[in-house]
Order: structure tokens, then sequence, then C-alpha cells
């Protein structure tokens, strides 16, 4: 690509700013990384990342964990499937949400799934930033996941006030200013009827299985 090595001399004198490069093809970024590259030493201030939200793309992470750099991250957006069983060894962080637009009614991010992996990230010591639920404008649902960890606890919440879950990773030298948290909250009609939909609605369906089972074991 003719731009490559202009945007990589941009990158080599903005210091002062945190550059993410992500990408669906990883097995390209060594052959596309700068000759000062120096197994990032040379870029401190870059981190590489690549998308996975479905169990059929682990190996882009295992490719990822094979390239020295200041931190990778996933982009696990949109989430397409349960990927809580995911090895983050040599992760340093993980975003995550579901899908905007139009496709967002058939292909639907669930949040037992997204709260798994929010679990096994904060089992890993990963950061954990969670963007959305699926919805056919950007930015919506921003608590959701907030408020469905505080439901599995069993915990009452206000849903203007209850965390978002963004986390962010620590880099010495390069440290993070958290921006203002922008989009759209749940109010409590909201997750009301969204709980009744996609949490208590599976629940009982998974409950109903089980019974199902045991009788036909008898």
């Amino acid at each position: 690509d003719p731009w490559r090595e202009e945007a990589w001399d941009v990158i080599r004198r903005c210091q002062n700013l945190i550059w993410l490069i992500l990408t669906k093809r990883p097995e390209r970024i060594i052959e596309n990384l700068p000759k000062d590259w120096d197994e990032g030493r040379g870029f401190p201030n870059v981190w590489l990342g690549t998308t996975c939200g479905v169990p059929e793309t682990f190996g882009r992470v295992d490719i990822l964990r094979q390239i020295p750099c200041a931190l990778r991250f996933l982009s696990c957006e949109p989430l397409l499937k349960g990927i809580n069983n995911i090895d983050l060894d040599g992760i340093g962080w993980v975003l995550c949400g579901g899908m905007s637009g139009p496709n967002s009614k058939t292909d639907p991010m669930e949040l037992r799934w997204t709260a798994g992996l929010y679990d096994t990230a904060h089992s890993a010591g990963v950061p954990f930033l969670f963007k959305q639920t699926s919805h056919t404008k950007p930015e919506q649902g921003i608590n959701a996941l907030g408020l469905y960890l505080a439901h599995r606890a069993g915990t009452m919440v206000n849903p203007e006030t209850v965390d978002c879950v963004r986390e962010y990773p620590k880099v010495p030298g390069h440290p993070i200013i958290p921006p203002g948290i922008q989009g759209v909250r749940l109010n409590q009609s909201e997750w009301e009827s969204y709980r009744r939909r996609h949490v208590d609605h599976r629940r009982q369906a998974t409950e109903a299985q089980s019974i199902e089972r045991e009788v036909g074991a008898c």
C-alpha cells in the first residue's frame, strides 16, 4: 500500500498519541511493520488488535499473541456467540459490544455471552470495556452489562448511575485519560422489558429443558 510508510511516519512523529491498529487479518501484521519496529520498542505508543466475535476466529488471537508490541487488544464486536473459553494470555485489553445497524435484529448479542467474556477477562486480570447492546442505532444500551451483572448478583441498582463497565489498560509512560461516557442508557422500563425477553425467558427455557431431561431419564 503506497500510503503505509507515510502513515508509519506520522505515528513515529506523534509519540504523544496512542495508536490502536485493528485488523481482521493479523497474519499480515508482521510483513507490514516498519523496519524500526524493534519488537515494539521503537513504537511504544502503538497497540495492535484483532477482531474476535466467534470461537471460529480464535486463531486470529493466537497469531496476534506471537507479535511483540506494547499492548495487544481484542475487539469482540459484534459478539455473535459465547467465547468465554477464549485464551487471553498475552492480551492486554478486551472491548465488547453488540452489532449496530439493520443486522442487529437478526444477529443479536446475548448479555450472558458478554458477562461470560467479562468473567473470563477479570479472571485473567484483563481490563474490559463494554460498548453497547445490539441495536439499529450505535451506542445504545451502554449500561446493559452493568444492569445484567447487578441482576445476576441479586443487587438492586439505578439504571442512571449503574457502572457502564468501561475499563482501560494502564501502560507505563502512556496514561489514558478516559473520555466522557457517550451513548444512551436503558431506563428502568426498557431494562425490565429487555430482561423479561432475553434473560428471564432464557432461564425459564433452560430450566424447562433440564426438567425434561430428568423426566426422560426416569
